[in-house]
């Protein structure tokens, strides 16, 4: 499980910074699948 922390620096690189989850992945080590969760989870709430 990743924490806190980890998810906020990966919801700044890849909306703030225009990152790709595959340019995250490599400077993370946090797969790819992970991240896949994490903006399905964050687009499920924005869409309330």
């Amino acid at each position: 499980m990743i924490r806190l922390v980890q998810k906020q620096e990966i919801i700044l690189k890849h909306f703030r910074e225009g990152k790709s989850q595959r340019d995250i992945n490599r400077e993370t080590g946090i797969s790819r699948k992970t991240m896949r969760v994490l903006f399905y989870l964050i687009n499920s709430f924005n869409s309330l």
